[in-house]
């Protein structure tokens, strides 16, 4: 065999090859392709997911510090409120301590001088 028969017999081989396999080579380069830019198009979907994650993340927590220091301010607005209730009530009961007190006193009173 010469070098030209193998030659040929070799260009032979490789175009039945191409008659066999090549269509079902060329549907999976281009299935691959496909799955390459599906690849790419979901990584570039998950990055932007991230991104406006990171950003909700990001606005969640800043009302969160809102929110606090709305809840401290009423708090703080509350105790306020019960500390001068509270004030109040007790400047209320001093009074009724003196009202009953000045009532026993005039009520002695009255009766010394209706015994006098």
């Amino acid at each position: 065999m010469s070098q030209d028969q193998t030659t040929s017999g070799l260009e032979e081989l490789e175009r039945v090859r191409e008659i066999l396999f090549g269509s079902m080579a060329r549907d999976q380069d281009k299935r691959i392709q496909q799955l390459q830019n599906e690849i790419a198009r979901l990584q570039q979907a998950v990055t932007q997911l991230n991104g406006q994650l990171a950003e909700q993340n990001r606005q969640h927590i800043d009302q969160i510090g809102q929110l606090r220091q709305q809840t401290d301010a009423a708090n703080a607005s509350l105790r306020g409120d019960m500390e001068h209730a509270l004030n109040q009530l007790r400047d209320d009961k001093l009074d009724r301590r003196m009202l009953g007190d000045l009532l026993t006193s005039l009520g002695r009173r009255l009766q010394e001088d209706s015994a006098a």
